[in-house]
């Protein structure tokens, strides 16, 4: 089977949303960074040997309730600008991908990679896109805009139901 698409830096971006909200990487890091500064706050006050004061208690609030917002954007923010400085020329542009019954093959104009269906470890998808990890940050995009006719919706669901939906089940 077939699929043909343009992927995009918005593409890309929406991996990496993806990938920040969703992840246990970043799940990880956002719980340390969210919890590291309320213990910090506290140990301060042991040290020191000060009550608690409201203001501490109100400062640990506003951080619990404001941090994982900030924490998703200057995420999304750093990684986008780092992006931009790279050369993504062997990603972006127009793609192919190639689904058998080994896994799929992926063609851009500068390069050229196959993965066997049982690297994949996580599938993920939304309204635009099918995400398939091979690691929990690190993965490949199948846009559904390549999903044109009713043909290769139905070949593209018979590969997703015989191999990314034992995935999914195992994701649970």
């Amino acid at each position: 089977m077939k699929l043909q698409f343009n992927l995009s830096f918005e593409d890309l971006i929406d991996l990496q949303k993806n990938v920040i909200s969703k992840s246990k990487h970043h799940r990880k890091v956002k719980y340390i960074l969210l919890s590291g500064f309320p213990i910090s706050l506290l140990f301060l006050n042991l040290i020191f040997q000060t009550p608690v004061s409201l203001l501490t208690i109100g400062m640990i609030l506003l951080w619990v309730i404001v941090f994982p917002t900030i924490y998703k954007k200057l995420t999304l923010s750093s990684t986008v600008r780092i992006m931009k400085k790279q050369n993504l020329s062997a990603v972006l542009g127009p793609t192919t991908m190639l689904l058998d019954e080994q896994g799929i093959t992926r063609k851009t104009k500068n390069n050229q990679n196959f993965l066997a269906w049982d690297q994949f470890v996580v599938v993920r998808e939304d309204e635009k896109h099918y995400y398939l990890y091979v690691s929990d940050v690190q993965g490949m995009i199948i846009s559904k805009s390549a999903l044109t006719d009713d043909r290769t919706k139905e070949a593209f669901q018979r590969y997703y139901d015989s191999y990314f939906v034992p995935l999914l089940e195992k994701q649970n």
